[in-house]
Formats: structure tokens, C-alpha cells, sequence
């Protein structure tokens, strides 16, 4: 909700346009670990927008470090709060979130290791 209210898109403002995302899977890659004391880094991103789906993407890094311990992905589906069903997504929420397709870019940008981007895989 943080990022949603950042680009002009807080909780009353769903309920006013009577929709909001619901999880429709969560996709999570551990690939080192992390250890009690860790100070970790988070970024999320939007990476797609094909109504009425979403995906963000995540990764999460040691602070110091450059690479990524966890990477993960949410689908996200924009449903009718009445029906519960799939709706179309409002033109100004759509608008108002910047898409990154290219997950090798987000981590350079970062300065995380690129080669653990699912495109630079």
C-alpha cells in the first residue's frame, strides 16, 4: 500500500473507485541465505500491466552487498470489491505506476549483480 499511496493511489481512493488488487500467486527464489543479524534491502517494481493482471517483482540484498539473497514475483489480479470478479483497471491507476519489463536494468540501476536477473540469466 505504501508504493500505491506514493503515486496517488491510497486505500480510500480504491474504495472510492470500488476495486482493489487481490494475490493471485506468489513466485519466491531463495538463492542465498540470510542470517539472524542481516540487515537486509528491498526493491519492488512494477514489471507488467495487461488488465486485469499485474506482476511486481522483488529482490532483496544484503546491505554492503551486491547480490541479491531473494528474488520474487506477485501476480496481481484488479477485481470488483461488490463481485469479487476480475475488472478493468481504472485508466489513472494504470497511469500512474511506471513499468520496468527489463529486470536486468532494475538491478543495474541498484548496482546489483546483473547476472541474477531472470534476463541475464
Amino acid at each position: 500500500m505504501e508504493h500505491s499511496t506514493l503515486q496517488g493511489w491510497p486505500f480510500q481512493r480504491y474504495l472510492e473507485a470500488g476495486g482493489t488488487w487481490v494475490v493471485r500467486s506468489h513466485f519466491v527464489e531463495y538463492l542465498r541465505p540470510a542470517f539472524e543479524g542481516d540487515t537486509l534491502r528491498v526493491a519492488t517494481w512494477v514489471n507488467d500491466l495487461e488488465a486485469p493482471r499485474s506482476n511486481r517483482r522483488y529482490v532483496f540484498w544484503r546491505t554492503g552487498e551486491d547480490r541479491p539473497v531473494v528474488r520474487a514475483q506477485t501476480l496481481w489480479v484488479f477485481v470488483d470489491m461488490e463481485s469479487g470478479r476480475p475488472s478493468p483497471v481504472p485508466d489513472d491507476l494504470a497511469s500512474a505506476f511506471t513499468l520496468a519489463p527489463d529486470e536486468a536494468a532494475v538491478y543495474a540501476e541498484l548496482g546489483l549483480d546483473t547476472s541474477m536477473s531472470r534476463s541475464g540469466s
